[in-house]
């Protein structure tokens, strides 16, 4: 896994979940607990969250496979390739409930 794709891991992470938690903590009181466990059950802002999630990761895609670049490697391609299986994997599971 090259620099760039871990650099880029690392700061989606805040990028979905600092602005749920922003949304719920102002819904909880600003009580960071009681927001956690909220998102945690799938209740309030987790579609928030989860929408997030989606527009990371399509601009993930978008840079790995389709802008050429030479700083993506075949091993980027395929860590990116199970991501994309696993969220699949992940939306199915959401949608059976």
């Amino acid at each position: 896994m090259s620099r760039w794709l871990t650099f880029y891991l690392f700061l989606s992470v805040p990028f979905v979940f600092v602005p749920t938690f922003l949304v719920e903590m102002r819904h909880n009181g600003r009580r960071f607990m009681q927001a956690y466990r909220t998102i945690a059950d799938q209740r309030g802002a987790y579609r928030v969250a989860i929408l997030l999630a989606l527009v990371d990761f399509a601009v993930l895609v978008w840079y790995t496979f389709f802008t050429d670049s030479k700083r993506v490697t075949d091993s980027d391609k395929f860590v990116v390739f199970i991501g994309t299986c696993a969220l699949a994997l992940y939306m199915a599971t959401l949608a059976a409930r």
